[in-house]
């Protein structure tokens, strides 16, 4: 016979079925608690609303008429329930608020915005997703980077591609081997021919895997949804501690990784938090140098409008490094266009941001910058601030598909930095708007600002074939 339920709430209004032959006793719950019953044919419902609670259980023992404040957090089920005597119980999972319970503890499936004093909200994600953050271990705090006591782990890099992307990517494979001398580039297989496995497979310096879509909801299957761009990188930093991504376009210029590096190492000895503090603080500094070496080229052959940044300036990486404000996942390349005019009104709904924030005066630090090349150290932070919401976004159509990929053709030279969506980007755009939420709306805390060390190259190609095996 049961009679006791576990009834879950955060915040707002806690409720649940209770089923019980006993009649309920309510004058010995708390005052507390306010709570009104009504007599279903075989049991009794019971709607809670207790705002003291902010994330816990309450657990009813009826058939004894008492309950226990259950904090998975802090406490032990079974030893909560044996306290009260509830020798018979059952868990439900269920999503109240945003919020679900699994494997006895409870996980908020609600983005909130932050700077936001957790009163902007986006739309819940499915309770049943929960298992793959936990396949990817983002769920597990014995898994993250602690940057405050221990150095960056090394550095994977990783990139994935289909057939028709083979000679673009055979640049990529020739760049990396020339710049990362005796390691191995881990190339996904995202639908290549026989022939061409098996040439990539011999490589000895390429770690070669298939990219298994049936793991993964449906949806994913479609590769210009760019899901599996997310979920990739998600599983190599179950391995390795820090990933580099790289497009089949990313071409490695010069081997100055060490200052890319440096930017995460610099936060060694430094509280977790300093990160926060030092953004908000260089925020104030109004004569702060930006780099300024652009090169841009308006005209191309795919009429698309081309701006970058070339070179190395001294002045900003010390700075960068004395201030140590980067963010534990960073982009480098920049786009010829702004974040919200990429950014569909759906992605919106999950993912809200704070639309004052970008200002007119300052376009150039809410510049989109390109998904095509990431480092990425797997810290608590950027698994609750970015990586856990862009997996559970990749892993949801109506977020991650929020629209058919098209063509980026409708942009003009007055709408790039427009606040309404002209061209949705996939997994660039729930990246960067992501990364702009937790970094103070200011590109240039989550950028590397060095620009000679990687570049994206999309129009040169070289047959894979040419590719030398050897190390």
């Amino acid at each position: 016979m049961l009679y006791g339920l576990l009834i879950i709430g955060t915040f707002e209004i806690m409720s649940y079925y209770l089923f019980s032959k006993k009649k309920v006793i309510t004058n010995q719950l708390d005052s507390n608690l306010k709570v009104n019953i009504k007599n279903l044919s075989k049991s009794s419902y019971v709607m809670i609303n207790n705002k003291k609670i902010e994330n816990g259980f309450i657990i009813f023992n009826f058939y004894e008429c008492c309950y226990s404040l259950y904090d998975p957090a802090k406490s032990n089920l079974k030893e909560t329930c044996q306290n009260i005597n509830l020798i018979k119980y059952k868990i439900i999972k269920f999503t109240k608020n945003g919020t679900c319970l699994y494997r006895n503890k409870l996980h908020l499936m609600k983005y909130t915005l932050p700077y936001s004093n957790n009163t902007v909200k986006g739309l819940s994600f499915s309770c049943s997703l929960l298992k793959y953050l936990k396949y990817f271990k983002m769920l597990d705090d014995n898994s993250y980077v602690d940057l405050s006591k221990e150095r960056m782990p090394r550095p994977k890099v990783v990139t994935a591609f289909s057939e028709n992307h083979r000679e673009e990517a055979a640049l990529l494979l020739a760049s990396f081997k020339k710049h990362f001398p005796k390691q191995k580039i881990i190339v996904y297989n995202l639908g290549l021919s026989k022939k061409t496995k098996k040439f990539i497979k011999k490589l000895c310096f390429v770690e070669f895997r298939n990219f298994n879509f049936k793991k993964y909801p449906k949806h994913v299957s479609n590769i210009m949804n760019y899901a599996f761009k997310i979920l990739v990188l998600a599983e190599v930093l179950k391995e390795h501690g820090t990933v580099i991504w790289a497009d089949a376009s990313v071409r490695f210029r010069k081997r100055k990784m060490k200052y890319v590096y440096n930017l995460f190492n610099c936060k060694n000895g430094k509280p977790p938090n300093h990160k926060y503090e030092e953004q908000k603080e260089i925020e104030k500094i109004h004569n702060r140098k930006d780099f300024k070496n652009i090169y841009r080229h308006l005209k191309c052959k795919k009429c698309f409008w081309k701006y970058r940044y070339s070179g190395f300036d001294s002045n900003v990486y010390k700075f960068n490094i004395n201030h140590c404000y980067k963010s534990d996942m960073l982009l480098t390349i920049p786009t010829f266009h702004g974040i919200l005019s990429t950014t569909h009104p759906t992605i919106l709904e999950y993912f809200p941001t704070n639309l004052t924030r970008y200002d007119n005066k300052t376009t150039n630090y809410h510049r989109q910058y390109d998904a095509a090349f990431s480092i990425t150290v797997k810290t608590k932070d950027i698994v609750q601030k970015v990586l856990k919401w862009a997996v559970l976004c990749a892993l949801t159509k109506n977020c991650i598909e929020a629209e058919k990929w098209h063509g980026c053709v409708d942009f003009t030279k007055k709408n790039i930095f427009s606040s309404t969506n002209i061209c949705y980007r996939f997994d660039q755009t729930i990246i960067s708007l992501l990364l702009h939420n937790s970094n103070n709306y200011d590109n240039r805390n989550y950028v590397t600002e060095i620009h000679d060390f990687v570049d994206i190259v999309r129009e040169s190609k070289i047959k894979l074939k040419s590719l030398k095996n050897t190390c």
